[in-house]
């Protein structure tokens, strides 16, 4: 319906069976302009992101009858979230998400990285760094170079939220109750 494009958020969050909510809304990533990003077909429900051609990799086919669609593989979707955290409802709940997908079968920081790398949009380094050391008080081994990687401004940690503070190591404008959060893990 969508073109050129690919299953990911929600959806593939459910697929990979990484969250346990119920959710009934299709989520697209398209490379095509769409209008109507907010999209109801016949009883189907859609939301739809455009992306650039260069962030459709990491999909797994899926076959409905003889049609083929794509969906993000679990790390893609952990990466396209990331990327855009007001996906899932900010990085609260991606947190919850990501902490499944760390405990589950899918979890290969060597992709993660590989695929942050393709995404060309370094705040990724600095939301996952952030939210690792605020949540687990330090960053896995595995993942110790994104601190290396972030760049220089400051970006919003999560854009649901008002971000009153500052977190110069990550570089990251955040709301008040995760620099507290950060604050006492250090």
């Amino acid at each position: 319906i969508y073109d050129h494009g690919y299953i990911g958020a929600f959806s593939a969050i459910k697929h990979w069976d990484l969250s346990e909510q119920i959710i009934e809304t299709t989520y697209y990533f398209t490379t095509s302009y769409v209008r109507n990003r907010d999209d109801r077909i016949g009883s189907f429900q859609y939301k739809i992101k455009t992306i650039t051609e260069k962030k459709i990799f990491g999909l797994k086919p899926l076959w409905f009858g003889s049609k083929k669609v794509y969906i993000s593989d679990p790390t893609k979707t952990i990466v396209d979230l990331l990327d855009d955290p007001k996906l899932v409802g900010g990085m609260t709940v991606l947190y919850d998400i990501y902490s499944e997908y760390i405990d589950s079968e899918y979890c290969d920081y060597k992709k993660m990285l590989d695929y942050i790398e393709r995404m060309n949009n370094k705040t990724i380094y600095k939301r996952l760094g952030f939210m690792l050391e605020t949540k687990l008080g330090m960053i896995p081994g595995p993942l110790k170079e994104i601190e290396k990687k972030i760049s220089l401004g400051y970006t919003l940690f999560d854009t649901l939220l008002p971000s009153d503070s500052i977190v110069e190591k990550w570089m990251l404008k955040v709301p008040t109750s995760w620099k507290k959060e950060y604050d006492r893990k250090k």
